[in-house]
């Protein structure tokens, strides 16, 4: 989605992406893009050589943008479960309930990876990849609430929350309820 770009609302529902060669999902917000809310529910996200689901927002202050994951099995992706991506002013909110995240971080020879590993720009990351990560870039606003998930098994972090570096804001509301790490 891109500027003047108009949507209601997107629904993901039972769905399978399954053995893809980059993200199982991948979605892309920018320059205010008006759309309420993003729902993903009953999926399953496996075996997939990127991540699981890759959720991207930039210069969106308009509005925060939504996102419900319910009931989605994601598992065994080379990267992570779910990223989270938000740079440049933009605000987003996730309901996080009943998912399970399980295994994700690893190459199909079980060898952790994180993309950004090589750059020197990303301090702390080495093992990074895993569960749901969240990365932060400039002045941006996230709220993760978690329900009765489990997210555990994954090589490197189970919850990961980055900025790119030490001149960025990253106002972060995160909830974990009955979230088995």
């Amino acid at each position: 989605l891109t500027q003047r770009t108009r949507i209601q609302d997107l629904e993901v529902v039972k769905n399978i992406f399954g053995n893809n060669g980059q993200d199982g999902f991948h979605f892309v917000r920018t320059e205010n893009g008006s759309l309420n809310a993003v729902v993903f529910e009953d999926n399953e996200s496996t075996n997939n050589l990127g991540d699981g689901f890759d959720l991207y927002a930039e210069n969106s202050v308009d509005d925060r943008l939504d996102f419900q994951l319910r009931r989605n099995d994601i598992n065994n992706n080379a990267e992570y479960g779910v990223r989270i991506d938000v740079q440049a002013a933009a605000r987003i909110e996730v309901a996080f309930d009943t998912n399970d995240v399980l295994g994700n971080g690893h190459t199909a020879n079980v060898i952790g990876f994180h993309p950004y590993d090589a750059s020197g720009g990303f301090a702390g990351n080495a093992g990074a990849a895993g569960g749901v990560g969240i990365f932060g870039f400039e002045e941006v606003e996230i709220v993760f609430d978690a329900v009765d998930s489990r997210i555990n098994g994954n090589v490197g972090d189970g919850i990961g929350i980055d900025a790119f570096d030490y001149r960025d804001t990253v106002r972060v509301d995160l909830s974990l309820t009955d979230v088995e790490l």
